[in-house]
């Protein structure tokens, strides 16, 4: 009898096996070729809408006054543009103003030909030094330590454009620290200043990075991440990690802002 229904079976394996395939081939034509076949069927109707809009544009061409219109309307949205942008407050690297632009009546270009870039690194260091002393002194009355140079390295910036960018990250980091003393956290263990190459956000931004590193009760960190949220230097908070290990919190705070570029101004 077993022998009887084993044969049976043996039969209908070729039929089973077949019908099997058709069920596997079905699962990986939908699970992998349909997305495949949709995404180029896509692709070709874009291709197609395209052409088409090409054909059109080679049997009625825009006018020259039509270009024109367009490319003053262009103009026009993008000075109305950056003129909401600098209502926003996005803070502007504008460092030279106290920087020798005229020695006995020199003008930039050849004062660095005559000086070389020396100069800027000189300035760099002068002012770093002068936001170090600022905070050391401010750190004091709280019991706190500065760290190094604010965590700048040895930068040499090879033009006033550069120099810019490098005092707006001490300007940056001058205030993160500020803030974060303000808030009366227990101890500034060591911060990573904003460094080039910088990240462009768009023409006209360049985003500025920094980290923190700290140890705080709750409520300091509670009032340090207000201070950043709330305050007038326009901080973005971009990640935090908080390492509980009683009775301090260990925290590590990236914060990032976008400085808004105005070449006349370098």
């Amino acid at each position: 009898m077993k022998i009887d229904i084993i044969e049976r079976w043996t039969k209908f394996l070729p039929i089973i096996s077949i019908f099997g395939l058709f069920i596997v081939a079905g699962c990986l034509y939908f699970w992998a070729a349909l997305p495949i076949i949709n995404k180029i069927d896509g692709a070709n109707l874009e291709l197609k809408e395209k052409k088409a809009e090409m054909e059109r544009f080679l049997l009625n061409p825009p006018s020259r006054e039509r270009i024109a219109e367009l490319h003053k309307g262009k103009e026009m949205f993008a000075t109305q543009y950056m003129e909401m942008v600098k209502k926003m407050g996005f803070p502007r690297p504008d460092p030279l103003l106290n920087f020798p632009l005229h020695f006995d009546g020199m003008e930039m270009e050849s004062l660095l030909r005559f000086f070389g870039t020396r100069i800027l690194h000189d300035y760099f260091e002068k002012e770093l030094e002068a936001s170090e002393i600022r905070l050391r002194h401010l750190g004091a009355g709280r019991g706190l330590t500065i760290p190094q140079r604010l965590g700048f390295e040895e930068e040499k910036p090879k033009t006033p454009a550069e120099l810019a960018l490098l005092l707006a990250g001490v300007t940056m980091t001058e205030k993160l620290l500020v803030t974060a003393i303000k808030a009366e956290v227990e101890e500034v263990s060591s911060i990573e200043a904003p460094a080039p190459p910088y990240k462009a956000i768009a023409p006209e931004f360049k985003k500025l990075s920094a980290e923190l590193t700290l140890k705080t009760s709750a409520l300091a960190l509670i009032e340090l991440l207000d201070r950043l949220a709330t305050g007038e230097y326009p901080f973005i908070i971009e990640d935090i990690a908080v390492d509980t290990a009683p009775p301090h919190l260990k925290v590590k705070l990236r914060v990032s802002t976008r400085v808004l570029l105005e070449e006349e101004k370098m």
